[in-house]
């Protein structure tokens, strides 16, 4: 015999149904809501972005991983990771003929000079790391032998003077601040900065060290600059007071009047510049981009100086025939090492001139 359960009234089952389906809505809103609780306990502030071993440098064919870190509201820093590797919802480089960036963070070298990595993460900008490409190898004669003395980074000496340059016409007002975080290659660099009237001129200077024996000389920086049009030379100075008293002058400057890299001696106790066979125009470099320049001479005992060679972005190139007196008297403390960066304004009227400068550098032997 079959027991029956007499069916309940429709309006009951479907009370039944609603009262269920609403009990379900709150279960789900309510771990929704535990979910985003714990989303924006320790929201994400900021990002940044860091290259295996801290790198900024690579080799013309090689690889570097970056990897975005995330800056919480309470200050922990951490990796953002994910089952990829990397939180980043999308990457990207301001130059694919030097560096190009993968889906997962991968950079890929490509030719010579620099470019910015930079990322997203989620609605967030990351902060971009700039890398500078170099050759994969320079010859022997372009390389910087070890036993060679290095000043250091000089962009952060809180000593750098500066003045006018009564050598040029017009008038000029400089100044200059560290540290400036972007643009840098390493969160510090130095902003050169010149107003100037009439092609004025402003020399930027700095006693770094001693050393009146040394014969060989490179003068190594990064340069970034804003706006390459307002600049008629870019010249780049080492000072040496040699042991006999004299200071023996390395001066090389690119020139926006002859278009070439130009040297200097000295006659008649004073500067000469004479050009090389060499192009370079401070007009010609890329605005917002970071330049590598190196320049490299020496001297013979009695203060005859000769350029050697200019790197500019990778590119080395042999400076040819270009020796001559670099010695004046000039009556410095024996041993003193100086190095200058003046700025040149190229407008007849009013003008002003910003350069950021990294990893300033002279090695001497």
């Amino acid at each position: 015999m079959f027991a029956w359960t007499r069916p309940l009234p429709h309006s009951v089952a479907n009370l039944t149904r609603i009262v269920t389906i609403i009990l379900a809505v709150m279960l789900a809103s309510r771990v929704l809501l535990q979910a985003q609780d714990t989303a924006v306990t320790n929201p994400l502030v900021s990002a940044y972005l860091i290259a295996n071993g801290n790198a900024n440098t690579m080799l013309a064919g090689g690889k570097l991983q970056i990897t975005a870190y995330g800056t919480s509201e309470d200050v922990s820093v951490a990796p953002l990771t994910d089952s990829q590797g990397s939180a980043v919802t999308g990457w990207n480089t301001s130059n694919r003929a030097v560096a190009k960036i993968s889906a997962i963070g991968h950079a890929t070298a490509i030719g010579t000079g620099s470019a910015n990595i930079g990322a997203v993460v989620g609605a967030m900008i990351v902060s971009p790391l700039t890398v500078t490409v170099e050759p994969s190898s320079a010859s022997t004669a372009h390389k910087i032998p070890s036993n060679a003395t290095s000043s250091g980074d000089l962009s952060g000496s809180d000593h750098w003077t500066w003045s006018h340059d009564s050598g040029t016409p017009g008038e000029a007002v400089g100044s200059s601040q560290y540290p400036v975080a972007s643009p840098s290659l390493n969160g510090e660099s130095r902003e050169f900065y010149m107003s100037y009237a009439q092609k004025g001129g402003e020399r930027f200077s700095l006693t770094f060290g001693q050393d009146p024996e040394a014969t060989h000389f490179v003068y190594d920086a990064y340069l970034y600059l804003d706006d390459p049009t307002q600049l008629a030379n870019l010249e780049m100075d080492i000072n040496q007071v040699t042991s006999d008293g004299e200071t023996v002058i390395y001066a090389v400057q690119c020139s926006g009047y002859s278009g070439a890299w130009e040297f200097s001696t000295i006659e008649n106790n004073r500067p000469h510049w004479h050009s090389t066979s060499l192009s370079c125009s401070p007009r010609n470099l890329a605005a917002n981009t970071w330049h590598h320049i190196q320049i490299a001479s020496h001297r013979s005992s009695a203060g005859v100086v000769t350029y050697d060679w200019v790197n500019l972005d990778g590119t080395y190139k042999d400076i040819n025939n270009a020796t001559g007196n670099g010695a004046v008297a000039l009556h410095w403390a024996t041993g003193v090492l100086n190095v200058n960066f003046q700025l040149d304004g190229a407008s007849e009227s009013r003008g002003s001139i910003r350069i950021f400068a990294d990893k300033v550098t002279v090695y001497y032997w």
